[in-house]
């Protein structure tokens, strides 16, 4: 089952409320995107909230991280870098906090994977996902769902 948050305005209260919830073992996240002209280190943000939830008794077993600051050049041609202090040179991502024993790079695990994902066969009501839709009143809302089929539209 897995959980789906992907919001990137998350704090890191609310992403460590959401592993806690749902006992994640896993999170994958980006090194950082960029909203506008401000620049959010996600990954420091997930490490932050697996260090909240670290205290309250859980720990994730992975972080899957995948590069996409360097991929970046320049948005909107107004590049100030990290936390506004590049001259809008190629992206240092050297503030992305790391955890040798928790995180991998997507790309690196990725180069060990097999061209083709076979399906585990579930029942019926196998849970499948977790939907969070909404916080209000301290009370995380979200839909329970369970095993689907997906189409692709062509």
């Amino acid at each position: 089952m897995y959980t789906i948050s992907q919001f990137a305005g998350y704090s890191s209260d609310s992403l460590a409320e959401r592993i806690l919830d749902s006992k994640a073992k896993v999170l994958i996240t980006t090194d950082g995107v960029w909203r506008g002209e401000k620049l959010l280190l996600l990954k420091n943000i997930c490490d932050e909230a697996a260090a909240k939830a670290k205290k309250h008794g859980h720990q994730l077993e992975n972080c899957i991280v995948v590069a996409h600051l360097r991929r970046l050049n320049n948005p909107q041609g107004k590049m100030k870098g990290m936390n506004g202090t590049s001259n809008g040179t190629a992206m240092d991502i050297t503030n992305v906090s790391w955890d040798d024993d928790r995180d991998v790079w997507w790309h690196d695990e990725m180069e060990d994977a097999e061209a083709s994902c076979y399906p585990v066969w579930m029942a019926a009501e196998d849970p499948l996902f977790i939907l969070y839709t909404r916080y209000t009143y301290r009370v995380l809302s979200f839909v329970y769902s369970f095993c689907h089929t997906y189409t692709e539209a062509k």
